[in-house]
């Protein structure tokens, strides 16, 4: 495991995970089908609707 692994939030690590787990081909699939919004931007809305601490700071317009 390098240094950076270690440093990722839990947030980071499932985004790079589901990365690894789809080739190039499956993202451009679902970017496609999403209308143009890129994979990694689906992920992270996904993660930050379930994360307490995103949606309080979202909520307040601390987080873009």
């Amino acid at each position: 495991m390098t240094s950076a692994t270690n440093h990722q939030t839990p947030e980071q690590k499932a985004r790079d995970e589901i990365d690894r787990q789809l080739d190039t081909q499956d993202q451009a699939r679902i970017q496609q089908a999403a209308g143009g919004v890129r994979f990694g931007a689906i992920v992270k809305a996904l993660i930050d609707a379930i994360d307490p601490d995103a949606s309080a700071l979202s909520g307040r317009g601390l987080m873009r």
